[in-house]
């Protein structure tokens, strides 16, 4: 590229180049050891400490490695069966430092966010989902668009809504528009559902190209106006603010997709004239400043 200054390559010596090799090819070695190590336990069908300490060992160089996480869970299952809260707890916790260690550097993979589901559903209680949303705040923090992030989050979201309305609601966000909900879960799940879309709202003014950010609000708005029981007039309002975030959007980046995505769901609301007519004229007027 032109009036790019270039960088120095880091010239390596015979001897470094050697040094290098020597030290890849024994760190190849000893997880070569480890990994035999695994699979001799998981032959024998071991349940073991050592078995389950060779998991660890393994999983903590490579957590992509998803047959040591299913065989994991083989011997989990063997120490869960029988065992009391305070043990269960006990034994989960664990897994669940290690997962959230190793998401600090491998935040994209996808069997620790799987094996964080698997410990949390057997875990006692029900407090474990408001701190599990702590974790994912963190998360989101360090990469608010990391889609498997997001994913989780909704899970997790979704999990608490249940424990809110223990064996009465279906799937949240849905639930919010189901006659199935006591007057009680409803304001309960309501007033977590405006809370998600406070959450959204504070990571698209952060970045207005966070596409999951949009799409879980196109999820939680029609069913949040469900709830509050919004009428024509009251859903007309609330599209407009939508609009309104949306242009302040358009004119910071005009070129980004999941704004336009989401225009196009929004405006896909309600498709009157009106609308139609008024999104036009910001798009002209916009395409008129990109001249």
């Amino acid at each position: 590229m032109h009036n790019v200054r270039r960088t120095a390559r880091e010239v390596l010596s015979d001897e470094a180049i050697a040094a290098r090799r020597a030290q890849e090819e024994a760190s190849l070695r000893a997880y070569k050891e480890r990994e035999a190590t695994y699979l001799e336990h998981r032959r024998n069908g071991d349940v073991s400490d050592d078995a389950l300490a060779s998991t660890t060992v393994l999983l903590s160089l490579n957590p992509e490695y998803y047959s040591v996480w299913n065989y994991r869970r083989t011997i989990l299952l063997h120490r869960l069966d029988g065992a009391d809260d305070a043990a269960r707890a006990a034994l989960l916790a664990e897994d669940l430092t290690l997962t959230q260690e190793s998401m600090r550097t491998h935040p994209k993979v996808y069997w620790l966010w799987n094996h964080r589901r698997w410990c949390l559903e057997r875990l006692p209680g029900t407090d474990k989902w408001r701190k599990e949303l702590a974790l994912v705040d963190v998360m989101l923090g360090m990469d608010p668009r990391n889609f498997m992030g997001w994913n989780y989050r909704r899970y997790v979201v979704s999990a608490l809504a249940s424990a809110l309305v223990p064996g009465e609601a279906p799937a949240f966000p849905a639930s919010l528009s189901s006659g199935a909900l006591s007057a009680e879960a409803r304001a309960a799940q309501l007033a977590l559902a405006q809370e998600e879309l406070q959450y959204t709202l504070r990571k698209i003014e952060a970045n207005f190209s966070n596409f999951s950010a949009w799409h879980y609000r196109s999820k939680l708005l029609p069913r949040v106006w469900d709830a509050l029981g919004l009428d024509d007039a009251g859903r007309a309002a609330a599209r407009e603010e939508e609009f309104a975030l949306l242009q302040q959007a358009m004119y910071t980046d005009p070129s980004d997709q999941s704004v336009w995505l989401y225009h196009s769901w929004l405006v896909g609301a309600a498709p009157s004239r009106t609308t139609l007519e008024a999104q036009i004229g910001v798009i002209e007027e916009l395409a008129a400043l990109d001249d």
